[in-house]
C-alpha cells in the first residue's frame, strides 16, 4: 500500500468543526499530509472564501499545507466524494456524526471521523 499523503477534511465552519480540525492540523503535521478543506454550501453566502481562509490559517502557521475549497451545492454528501475522487485524495475526515457516517457508507477511502471535542 502506498503511502497517504492527501486528506480531505470537510468542514461547516462551526466551532465543533474548528475544534476536530485542531486534530486534523497535529495529524496532519506528523504524518506529512497536504489537507484539502472543503466547506460544500447550498447556497455561496458573501464572504465565505475569506471564512474559510480564517479557518485554515492555523494549519498555516503550523508550517501544514492547505488549500482551502469552497463549493456550492445541495449534494454535501455526493460533492465531498466527488472531490475527493477528483483531487485523488487518499483519506476523508470529517466531524463525527451522521456525514461521517454515511461518507463511511459510501466510499472504499479511509473515512476518519473526528470527535467533536
Amino acid at each position: 500500500m502506498s503511502e497517504m499523503k492527501h486528506l480531505l477534511f470537510s468542514t461547516d465552519l462551526s466551532e465543533e468543526s474548528g475544534a476536530a480540525f485542531s486534530r486534523v492540523i497535529e495529524m496532519s503535521r506528523r504524518k506529512g499530509f497536504v489537507v484539502l478543506i472543503l466547506h460544500v454550501a447550498a447556497k455561496r453566502a458573501k464572504g465565505l472564501e475569506d471564512r474559510l481562509e480564517r479557518f485554515a490559517r492555523p494549519a498555516i502557521d503550523r508550517g501544514v499545507e492547505v488549500e482551502p475549497l469552497v463549493l456550492e451545492h445541495s449534494d454535501a454528501l455526493w460533492t465531498i466524494l466527488e472531490v475527493a475522487r477528483w483531487r485523488g485524495c487518499d483519506a476523508i475526515a470529517a466531524v463525527e456524526g451522521e456525514l461521517a457516517d454515511a461518507l463511511r457508507r459510501s466510499t472504499r477511502l479511509p473515512v476518519w471521523p473526528i470527535k467533536k471535542r
